[in-house]
C-alpha cells in the first residue's frame, strides 16, 4: 500500500468525522443542566417522589410547541397524577407542574426525585 494511499484514507476519515462534529454542534437540543436533562429523558416504568407521594411514569409524550414539554401521566397510591416539564429555550429555566385530582402545584426541579 502505497503512502498516498493511506493518507487519502485518513483524509477521508478525518474529513467525515469533522462532518459528523459539525451536524451534531448545529442540531437543535435542547440546553439544560444535567438534573434538568434527566427530567426530560424519564420513561415509563421510572418511579418518582413528587409533591410528597411516589408515582410511577405509565406514559410519556413531547410536546412540540414554542416552548418544549414533556407530559407525563402517573399513577400514584391513590389517584393518578400528570407531570409537566417545561424548558425555555432561550434561557433554559425549567418550569416543573404537577397536576392531580384537579389541583396544580408548581415546583422546581429540584422537588422531584427519580428512582
Amino acid at each position: 500500500m502505497s503512502n498516498q494511499t493511506q493518507y487519502d484514507g485518513w483524509r477521508a476519515l478525518f474529513t467525515l468525522a469533522r462532518r459528523l462534529v459539525h451536524s451534531w454542534w448545529q442540531g437543535d437540543r435542547i440546553r439544560a443542566s444535567p438534573t434538568t436533562g434527566e427530567l426530560l429523558r424519564l420513561w415509563p416504568p421510572c418511579c418518582l417522589h413528587v409533591n410528597g407521594q411516589y408515582a410511577q411514569i405509565m406514559d410519556r409524550r413531547v410536546q412540540g410547541d414554542s416552548t418544549p414539554t414533556v407530559v407525563y401521566n402517573c399513577r400514584t397510591d391513590t389517584d393518578s397524577g400528570t407531570l409537566i416539564v417545561k424548558v425555555d429555550s432561550a434561557t433554559a429555566i425549567v418550569a416543573v407542574e404537577w397536576h392531580q385530582s384537579g389541583q396544580v402545584v408548581q415546583l422546581v426541579a429540584a422537588d422531584v426525585e427519580v428512582y
